[in-house]
């Protein structure tokens, strides 16, 4: 919110993929005047269940021991994010995404997992999304493990005039690995939900 004032903005429409989906409500919920138009992708406004909240917080215990996120670590992520088609389809995608977490810094590891912590500790505004005014478009791979379909029904039920997209052969990177089938839609339903926004 600080960041869109000091660039002066007084509406503007917000794209929030997994925990930015997560900010992104809740700027929605603080500043309904400033959101024009929200995009929810592979997210969720509940708390996290307890059974992934243990899971998370084991293998970021995990990477803190190690100082790193070993090889194998890196290879039980994948399922995480990616679509099984996905990992099959477009190795070299996978290959990226796992040298560029092989490649964070050692130093910047402790503030990584301090933001985990707190995203996986968050509580629910899934009772308050009546609220949100803006138009919105919840998006979801069709095979995402870390915010499954039911999670975006559901959030696509409790805001009023919602519109839901399940992307199929998509995780929880569906812009990533549906691109020609996500930027389309998003340009379209951000051409429409601005429509008539002053520039």
């Amino acid at each position: 919110w600080d960041f869109a004032q000091a660039l002066g903005l007084k509406r503007f429409a917000v794209v929030g993929l997994s925990v930015g989906g997560m900010w992104g409500m809740r700027l929605a919920l603080a500043h309904p005047e400033a959101v024009a138009a929200l995009v929810l992708m592979d997210t969720d406004a509940g708390s996290e269940p307890e059974d992934s909240r243990q899971r998370y917080f084991a293998m970021m215990a995990a990477v803190e021991q190690a100082g790193a996120l070993p090889p194998p670590m890196l290879e039980a992520l994948v399922p995480f994010f990616f679509s099984p088609i996905t990992v099959q389809r477009n190795p070299e995608l996978i290959a990226r995404f796992k040298a560029n977490l092989a490649a964070i810094p050692p130093e910047r590891l402790p503030g990584i997992l301090a933001i985990g912590r707190g995203i996986f500790s968050r509580s629910s505004v899934l009772e308050r999304l009546g609220e949100i005014r803006a138009p919105t478009l919840v998006m979801v791979g069709a095979d995402d493990v870390s915010r499954p379909p039911h999670e975006a029904e559901r959030m696509a039920r409790a805001i009023p005039g919602a519109r839901l997209e399940v992307i199929p052969e998509a995780g929880h990177i569906a812009n990533l690995e549906r691109p020609e089938v996500v930027t389309p839609l998003l340009e379209s339903f951000l051409a429409q939900a601005l429509k008539g926004e002053t520039p």
